[in-house]
C-alpha cells in the first residue's frame, strides 16, 4: 500500500526545497530594451580607432543573427591629460562584388573622406560603427569616453595607457596539459614593472599588425565564439619573467586547456596592458563562460561593465600594444 505524506512533512519538503533556491540576477535583452553593447580600444597603434555600438541579441537568437547596430548616438572620446575631446564620426560601409568589405569614415588629418577595407569573408557590413582620427593613444595620457543615445547618458572610467610590456622572448615548446598530455604551447619572456599591473594575450600564427589601417578594425570585426584572450594580473611574478605560458582563451564550447594550441611555421604573441576594471569585466566575463550549472560554480549573473548610466554590455579599454614572434622548427 502506498504511504500518505502527512500535511506536516509536506509542508518540511516545500521549506526545504524553497531553502535551495538561491536568486540569479540576470538581465536578458528580452527585459532591457534600452540596454547597449559596446565594444572598442584606444590603443598605441595609428588611427582610426573604430568603436561599435548595437543592441544585446535576445537568449532565443539563433546563432547566425546579426547585432542591430545603434547609428544615432553620439560618443565623445577625451583625451584627459591633453583635455582634447574628438565626437566620433560615423562609418558607412558596403560589401563589394569581389568579397571585400569597405567602410568610408572622414579623416581629420587630410580633412577628406577616406576607406578602411577587410578582405574576409566572415567581416560584413556594419551598422553602428563609429571611428576617430583626431586622438592617437599615448602611454601615460588618460582617456573617458561618454555616450549619449536618446534620454541616456553613458560614461566610462577614466582609463589610463600603462606602457607597452616589453617581450624579451618567445618560444613555442612543449607544455604538460596533464590528462591531454603533451602540447606545443607558446611561452614568452618579458619585463614586469613595478605593479599592480594587468595583461591580456593572444596567440596566433600570423602577424597581428595586417597593415598599418586596418589592424584595430579587423579585431573588432572578427569577433566569433571563441575568446582566444587570456588575462593575466602579475600578483607572485618577478621583475623579469621567464618562458610564462601564453593560455588559449576562453570558448562557449566547454573545451578544456590545449583546444587553440596548433600547429604552424610561425608563432606571434599579442600583448596588452589593461586597467583593473577591465581585467575585472574580462574577469566576470570568463566566470560565465565555465559555468555548467556545478554546485562549485558561479551563478549566472549580470555582468557589471566600466561604463555607467543605465544598462551597458562591454567595457571601454585602454591599451599600450606590444608584438613578439617566432619561428617554429618542426
Amino acid at each position: 500500500m502506498m504511504k500518505l505524506f502527512s500535511f506536516p512533512t509536506w509542508l518540511f519538503l516545500c521549506s526545504f526545497l524553497a531553502g535551495c533556491e538561491e536568486p540569479i540576477d540576470m538581465d536578458t535583452a528580452e527585459y532591457l530594451s534600452d540596454a547597449v553593447v559596446f565594444e572598442g580600444v584606444v590603443t598605441n597603434e595609428s588611427v582610426p580607432y573604430c568603436f561599435r555600438l548595437t543592441r544585446p541579441l535576445s537568449l532565443s537568437a539563433s546563432d547566425k543573427s546579426l547585432y542591430e547596430g545603434i547609428d544615432d548616438a553620439m560618443m565623445v572620446l577625451t583625451d584627459v591629460t591633453e583635455d582634447v575631446k574628438d565626437t566620433l564620426a560615423l562609418v558607412s560601409s558596403y560589401h563589394s562584388d569581389w568579397g571585400g568589405t569597405y567602410f568610408h569614415y572622414y579623416n581629420y588629418f587630410t580633412q577628406a573622406n577616406d576607406t578602411l577595407w577587410v578582405l574576409d569573408g566572415r567581416v560584413r557590413p556594419e551598422a553602428g560603427i563609429y571611428v576617430t582620427t583626431r586622438i592617437r593613444g599615448t602611454e601615460g595620457h588618460s582617456y573617458m569616453l561618454d555616450i549619449y543615445h536618446g534620454s541616456k547618458h553613458y560614461q566610462s572610467d577614466v582609463q589610463k595607457m600603462e606602457p607597452a610590456l616589453d617581450i624579451t622572448g618567445v618560444k613555442y615548446r612543449l607544455v604538460d596539459l596533464g590528462v591531454k598530455g603533451k602540447k606545443p604551447a607558446p611561452c614568452i619572456s618579458f619585463t614586469n614593472p613595478p605593479g599592480p599591473n594587468y595583461y591580456l594575450f593572444d596567440h596566433s600564427p600570423y602577424s597581428y599588425r595586417l597593415s598599418d589601417n586596418n589592424t584595430q578594425l579587423y579585431r573588432l570585426l572578427n569577433g566569433m565564439k571563441f575568446w582566444t584572450y587570456s588575462i593575466v594580473k602579475d600578483d607572485y611574478m618577478e621583475e623579469e619573467v621567464k618562458d610564462f605560458i601564453v593560455a588559449d582563451g576562453e570558448n562557449a564550447y566547454g573545451y578544456g586547456p590545449g583546444w587553440n594550441y596548433f600547429a604552424s611555421d610561425s608563432m606571434f604573441v599579442l600583448a596588452q596592458t589593461i586597467s583593473r576594471s577591465c581585467y575585472d569585466v574580462y574577469h566576470q566575463m570568463i566566470d560565465q563562460l565555465r559555468t555548467d550549472g556545478g554546485a562549485y560554480t558561479p551563478a549566472p549573473g549580470s555582468i557589471r561593465s566600466n561604463i555607467s548610466g543605465g544598462d551597458v554590455y562591454g567595457c571601454f579599454r585602454v591599451s599600450a600594444v606590444s608584438e613578439a614572434g617566432v619561428a617554429v622548427d618542426r
